[in-house]
């Protein structure tokens, strides 16, 4: 996700490449220019003498219909990567949530006595647990289905919010002009920016994850999963986007890994319960799970986003209206507009304008897949992290522990009460010294 400063009124902007749909659609403005000029002065033709007979109101019904048609699915993008960052942040909170109450639930003994053996091994398996759950949802919404990708989790090595700023990971040329989803950019860009994980992963974790099955983890499209690691030939690649449909996002195996956590965070809980931890009431117990069960209900929102696409149709529809738009306006252009440099940068503008925000479009409908504007799974996942360590680190103060900031918080509530915070002005009447005068000197 590319964050940017509002700054010299927003003119620092134009000099980013890495990311422009301006930049990847440029080639249909000059296309549209070379259209206009080669108009401008060739002989006048049957359609210029067509738009120049009044006629234009029939392709300026067509030219709002596109209008329509663009504007739509840039909403729809939009709303699908507003919707799909704020219920990655809905599966986030709600994870914390039951991580803290777990580890305060089951916190020692109620004299704030150090907490036992099998209240210690509870307190690191949560941790492990909930951190490990996390960046395997991240993972399945990246599409990165290799656990080689899972590091252990580093406090000093942050990782970034811009793809660009990776030290691990450099765009190719490409990356400048098309979005690049083959399958060798996606598992370059997931090797540089590994999920972190609060603590290493287990043999028997490893078993459960199907991390020793190389047979179950294989995609539906590439019957050679090591084949999807190597550069695909120019011709393979055109025959891939341009003739091959996608069977969708699954990986046998990999795409059930995190129900495999789900369920081992709940046999956990479990053990406890049966070992006398976790002793709370049911009602307040209840939060807890409750809180488990929001964030997987915010990680499925956030799948439907990755397993539905844009309905084909649409998309197929204004590809169509776009061609047409391309070969059609610079002869409306020329027989509107008399002057010739004139003609051709409307044209051209007009044309990439079209075009540059269906591309938006395109890159927003899938909010975890094109860097750089895709949302930094792993970032997300290095602050969950850190605030699931402070809320283990964090002890209550003891009985021993120094009561002055328990005098200084009684002196401040004296102080509200007796109205001298946060009053108004007009509040206070001519009387009111007086009485709080009397009122003091009165005995208690």
């Amino acid at each position: 996700m590319i964050v940017y400063r509002k700054a010299l009124l927003g003119l620092h902007l134009l000099f980013r490449l890495y990311g422009s749909a301006i930049l990847r659609t440029a080639v249909w403005g000059v296309i549209a220019a070379i259209q206009t000029t080669l108009l401008y002065f060739l002989p006048d033709n049957y359609l210029n003498q067509y738009f120049a007979n009044g006629r234009i109101m029939i392709y300026t019904l067509f030219v709002s219909l596109m209008s329509l048609l663009v504007i739509f699915r840039q909403n729809a993008s939009y709303g699908r990567w507003h919707e799909g960052r704020t219920k990655l942040q809905l599966m986030t909170s709600a994870w914390l949530d039951s991580c803290v109450k777990c580890l305060s639930f089951d916190g020692g003994d109620k004299v704030f006595g150090q907490p036992d053996a099998a209240s210690m091994r509870f307190k690191l398996d949560c941790v492990h647990l909930f951190s490990l759950m996390h960046g395997v949802a991240l993972q399945f919404l990246r599409s990165d289905w290799m656990l080689a990708n899972l590091a252990e989790h580093d406090e000093s090595k942050l990782p970034p919010w811009d793809a660009a700023n990776s030290p691990t990971f450099s765009p190719a040329v490409m990356d400048y002009f098309v979005l690049r989803s083959v399958s060798h950019r996606r598992l370059a860009y997931n090797a540089a920016h590994p999920i972190p994980v609060v603590g290493l992963l287990t043999e028997q974790e490893v078993y459960h994850l199907c991390g020793n099955k190389p047979e179950r983890v294989r995609s539906l499209s590439n019957k050679d999963w090591d084949n999807a690691k190597q550069r695909p030939s120019i011709f393979r690649m055109a025959q891939h986007h341009m003739f091959a449909n996608s069977q969708g996002k699954y990986v046998r195996g990999a795409a059930e890994r995190l129900y495999t956590l789900y369920f081992l965070v709940h046999e956990r809980f479990r053990q406890r319960l049966t070992e006398g931890g976790l002793d709370m009431p049911a009602p307040i117990l209840t939060n807890m799970y409750t809180s488990l069960q929001k964030g997987m209900d915010g990680f499925e929102q956030c799948r439907y986003l990755c397993d539905t696409p844009f309905p084909f149709a649409w998309a197929q529809l204004i590809m169509v209206m776009l061609l047409f738009l391309q070969f059609t306006a610079p002869f409306a252009v020329v027989s509107a507009v008399s002057d010739k440099a004139l003609g051709i940068i409307f044209a051209a503008f007009s044309v990439q304008a079209y075009w540059a925000l269906n591309e938006v479009s395109r890159e927003l409908e899938d909010p975890f897949c094109f860097p750089p504007n895709d949302i930094p799974l792993a970032r997300l996942q290095y602050q969950f992290n850190e605030r699931i360590l402070a809320a283990a680190c964090t002890e209550l103060p003891g009985r021993s522990a120094d009561p002055q900031y328990r005098l200084s918080v009684q002196e401040a509530l004296h102080s509200a009460a007796m109205g001298s915070l946060g009053a108004p002005d007009g509040a206070i009447t001519a009387d009111e010294p007086a009485r709080r005068a009397q009122h003091d000197d009165c005995p208690v």
